[in-house]
């Protein structure tokens, strides 16, 4: 058995070794291209940086920032928790972000609807931390 795995171990290394192997690695079809994975990869993290920005972006708005530490906690702290909170969860929560920064924008809200507002959005990252900690 052991004469078996050393035969093994030395042929497996000498095939890899060997530079017809190489060649018919460099010249087989991967499915996704080196590029391309590094490309999605690039889109997927400037999606989620995006995301984070429109969240801190309100988060930061002094009456925002106030609101939060009052009622839910530091905004630092609720930007830590949607960190770890999935894309499609993010992106949900910054699209809202979005939406309430351009309503409060046009004074379509007032500062009680905002801070209102604000602190439904702060408690559902906290909600959705937990639920994720949960799994």
């Amino acid at each position: 058995m052991l004469k078996a795995r050393v035969a093994f171990s030395f042929l497996s290394a000498v095939a890899l070794l060997h530079p017809s192997f190489h060649e018919l690695l460099a010249e087989s079809n991967h499915v996704v291209t080196p590029g391309e994975l590094r490309n999605e990869l690039v889109k997927h993290s400037s999606n989620r940086q995006t995301s984070l920005g429109s969240l801190e972006r309100l988060f930061s708005r002094p009456e925002v920032a106030r609101t939060l530490e009052k009622t839910v906690g530091s905004p630092k702290k609720i930007m830590q928790a949607a960190a770890v909170l999935s894309d499609d969860e993010l992106a949900r929560l910054a699209e809202k972000a979005l939406r309430i920064e351009a309503d409060f924008a046009a004074g379509a809200l007032s500062n009680q609807e905002l801070t209102y507002i604000v602190i439904a959005l702060g408690t559902a990252v906290l909600i959705l931390v937990i639920i994720v900690a949960g799994d």
